[in-house]
């Protein structure tokens, strides 16, 4: 199943407890928008399966849900033994939150599965917060939605076929596989597109857009190094 939607309702849901609008984060999604590097990308291998994880890929992607906008942003910021560190930072007018996660297991999400995958330890940031650390029952309670954060680095094959060229604010790129598949989210379940190139890390996503059009999410960044943790 493609998750990357659902990551967004997840992200969304995280970001959005006040609906009071904030200038700033708003100027501050606008500006992700308005740097959007807009190349074209050369031709590459048709994509089978996530370029393998390094230390310092990132990929931000735009989401619309009707007139908003939000931002997201996935990062691997370290690597610890077997297990690697992952940052999810989600903007949105209202508010903005980071998640690190230290996870073992990870390479099995590009493998298509979400079994084996273990969360050993995760801090969260709200704003101009302090820094939570959740552990013991604490992120017992809290395992399963941080691990459906996690379906962003999953990637499922199944009935992809070619999705040619597909341009968003990050540029154009030739040569995708597309994936259309069924997601479920908060007891909702709606038909998904999506679009995967080879030179994209973390998952390949390019865009994916909700049938039912709620949701659309563009790349609108992304980089094989250089992403370090935010606190």
């Amino acid at each position: 199943m493609f998750r990357s939607l659902v990551f967004v309702g997840l992200a969304a849901f995280l970001v959005s407890c006040s609906p009071a609008i904030d200038p700033a984060l708003q100027q501050k999604i606008d500006g992700f928008y308005a740097r959007a590097p807009r190349r074209p990308y050369p031709g590459s291998d048709t994509f089978f399966k996530p370029m393998p994880y390094a230390e310092g890929q990132y990929v931000i992607h735009g989401v619309t849900e009707g007139e908003r906008k939000s931002v997201m942003k996935t990062s691997i910021v370290g690597h610890q033994g077997d297990a690697w560190l992952i940052e999810s930072y989600s903007l949105s007018a209202s508010g903005e939150t980071w998640v690190q996660m230290l996870v073992r297991g990870l390479e099995k999400a590009a493998a298509g599965s979400m079994e084996g995958i273990h969360i050993l330890e995760v801090k969260v940031k709200h704003g101009e917060g302090g820094v939570e650390v959740l552990e013991g029952p604490a992120l017992e309670m809290m395992r399963s939605v941080y691990r459906d954060m996690l379906g962003t680095f999953l990637v499922d094959l199944k009935g992809a076929v070619e999705g040619g060229a597909v341009e968003v604010p990050a540029g154009v790129f030739p040569r995708t596989v597309k994936i259309t598949a069924q997601v479920r989210f908060l007891g909702t379940s709606f038909t998904s597109d999506a679009w995967y190139h080879s030179g994209v890390p973390i998952n390949g996503l390019v865009k994916s857009v909700a049938r039912n059009g709620t949701s659309v999410m563009e790349l609108l960044d992304f980089g094989l190094r250089g992403a370090m943790r935010s606190f």
